[in-house]
């Protein structure tokens, strides 16, 4: 379900980036897809997405459990992560169009925060992943993570600064990478013979 769900987001944005009537990669925000003619497309894309991922938290959280990961770390991770995708959900139902209190721009930094501590939780598990031989290279494997926080940080740095510089790259490129990080981090999770054997 979760590739479906990073499927989803990919395709949909995409597209939505095509259609749209003069959409600027370089100088709007990823939130203007979700306005307009094909507003639809994008705000329906995002929750989907929210849904078909759902369940990559809570499973991969119990299944680290079930190896011995930190009881409170693990509840902290489903919740964080369960809390990032309500998130994903809330920008989907309220647009720029339709921002009632601020719900868009509060959900949108809700979902970058939530899904990046969550994916802290996940890095300090790696001696647990390493003790499975989940991965057979986890320096080049924690290299994607820990670069997906620091453009997460940047640009939140940037956004609350209110530097000029190039924010709505920026927040592109953070939203790829944290969602794209889930995909991998999946992917290796589902590859662990180990893993689902102990559950």
């Amino acid at each position: 379900m979760t590739y479906i769900g990073i499927g989803t987001f990919f395709l949909g944005s995409s597209v939505a980036m095509l259609i749209k009537p003069g959409y600027s990669f370089k100088s709007q925000w990823l939130s203007d897809l979700g306005t307009g003619d094909y507003a639809a497309l994008f705000n329906f894309t995002l929750i989907l997405t929210a849904i078909f991922t759902s369940s990559f938290y809570p499973i991969t959280f119990y299944l680290l459990r079930q190896n011995g990961y930190s009881t409170i770390k693990s509840i902290t991770g489903v919740f964080l992560g369960v809390t990032s995708f309500i998130f994903l959900t809330l920008i989907g139902l309220f647009n720029l169009e339709n921002d009632l209190h601020n719900l868009h721009v509060i959900s949108s930094i809700g979902f970058i925060v939530s899904t990046s501590f969550a994916q802290l939780l996940l890095l300090s598990g790696f001696g647990w992943y390493t003790s499975v031989h989940l991965i057979s290279s986890p320096a080049m494997d924690t290299r994607l993570s820990y670069t997906s926080l620091v453009v997460a940080i940047v640009f939140g740095f940037v956004f609350v600064e209110g530097i000029p510089f190039q924010q709505q790259i920026l927040q592109k490129l953070t939203i790829y990478l944290l969602i794209f990080t889930i995909l991998y981090q999946s992917t290796c999770v589902w590859q662990s013979d180990e893993l689902l054997s102990s559950d």
